[in-house]
């Protein structure tokens, strides 16, 4: 589908059902980064803020976002509230953390708990 102001309202009627199934929540993602348009963006972004993610889904999809995300639109902070979420879901889970090795993530918190970092 052609990204246009109908496949926006499409998505934006879609975010009002809860979504969470895995494969769909799998397609947005796949969509997300593909489309071109900065709106169609935003509207996937309002669907996955409602979603049930689980939580082994938060690192790869904040990276999915800031690597395919598009300048948006004045204003709007969709899209921004979603790395948020997601960001604090991460905090509440040490296992799906960014580091390459978990001795490294380990080490980072207790430098943490320690005031050093």
């Amino acid at each position: 589908m052609e990204p246009s102001e109908a496949q926006v309202r499409a998505l934006e009627a879609f975010a009002r059902h809860s979504v969470s199934d895995d494969e769909i929540l799998d397609m947005l993602a796949a969509l997300f980064s593909t489309t071109p348009s900065a709106s169609v963006q935003a509207a996937i972004a309002g669907i996955l803020l409602r979603a049930d993610l689980p939580m082994t889904s938060s690192p790869t999809l904040v990276q999915n976002l800031l690597a395919n995300r598009l300048p948006a639109a004045a204003g709007d902070n969709t899209i921004d509230a979603l790395l948020r979420s997601a960001g604090s879901e991460l905090s509440r889970a040490p296992d799906a953390c960014f580091c390459p090795s978990r001795a490294r993530h380990r080490l980072h918190a207790a430098l943490s708990d320690r005031g050093r970092l």
